[in-house]
């Protein structure tokens, strides 16, 4: 992997690396200093990577050491600099998570979703202070517990997990449902393995931005599952929902009427192995 020296403007040939690590060795003249900690860095210059179909949005260089992940089949390396400045690049081939912008926004890409997630209840769940999960036992055999959740960019799902509580008996079913309870993709019927852990099993989807709920139907009440409980009004703040006689997970998903489950279940799908 090699390292440049770069000053003024240009297009640096560069040979498909995983990232690049950016380093400014002398400060532009018009440089200016922000307030984070370490320092962000204001008008040092603007970085654009391309490939052989194009270049990707620019690229701020806001730090005196930064690095930048590149795409699959980088080859170019455009370059601004203001006056004064002088940068080094070298070639990594570390690979770093890239984070897709939404507008001016940056969104990290998730490694797990749960009903405890972000993208799902987590929000609610902090804000109304429902106590974190504990081993408890499944509410009714048979019944699919339902929760929301929503992607603002692309999610590949690789497993679907559930955490284990302190007694193990019979089987659970871990599905994803589109918005109208079409059943995308689910583990089928999984016999419930070693207590207090991660059991993971293999599931793969790609989910596109947009919206989606997670099931998991259990066939005995004996099993345990790591869940918060939540009560009155609180229950009804949070938009899930319950399919009884759902075991295993069918398509489509059809919920109850009008009740919504008071546990909320540690179980999800993720993009890498828990254990």
């Amino acid at each position: 992997m090699a390292t440049f020296t770069l000053t003024g403007t240009g297009i640096q040939a560069i040979s498909s690396p995983s990232s690049l690590a950016v380093t400014i060795t002398v400060h532009g003249s018009l440089a200016r200093t922000g307030q984070a900690n370490p320092a962000n860095r204001f008008d040092e210059g603007l970085l654009r990577i391309g490939t052989a179909h194009g270049y990707l949005p620019s690229i701020p260089i806001d730090a005196t050491s930064m690095v930048v992940p590149c795409p699959a089949g980088a080859v170019n390396l455009g370059y601004a600099l203001l006056t004064g400045c002088t940068i080094t690049v070298e070639e990594r081939s570390e690979q770093l998570l890239p984070l897709p912008t939404i507008g001016s926004l940056s969104v990290p890409i998730p490694l797990v979703i749960s009903p405890f997630s972000w993208e799902s209840c987590g929000p609610l769940l902090a804000s109304t202070g429902t106590a974190g999960p504990t081993s408890g036992g499944y509410a009714l055999a048979n019944r699919a517990s339902i929760y929301p959740f929503r992607l603002l960019t692309s999610f590949t799902v690789a497993f679907a997990f559930v955490l284990n509580g302190n007694v193990v008996s019979g089987n659970w079913d871990v599905g994803v449902y589109d918005a109208s309870f079409a059943r995308l993709a689910s583990t089928g019927s999984v016999a419930h393995g070693t207590a207090v852990t991660a059991q993971t099993v293999a599931m793969s989807l790609v989910l596109q931005p947009g919206s989606y709920w997670l099931a998991l139907a259990c066939d005995n009440t004996t099993q345990t599952f790591f869940n918060a409980l939540r009560t009155v009004p609180t229950q009804q703040l949070i938009p899930t929902r319950l399919a009884n006689s759902s075991f295993p997970l069918p398509n489509p998903l059809v919920p109850n009427t009008t009740v919504s489950p008071a546990n909320i279940y540690a179980f999800g799908i993720s993009a890498v192995a828990l254990a």
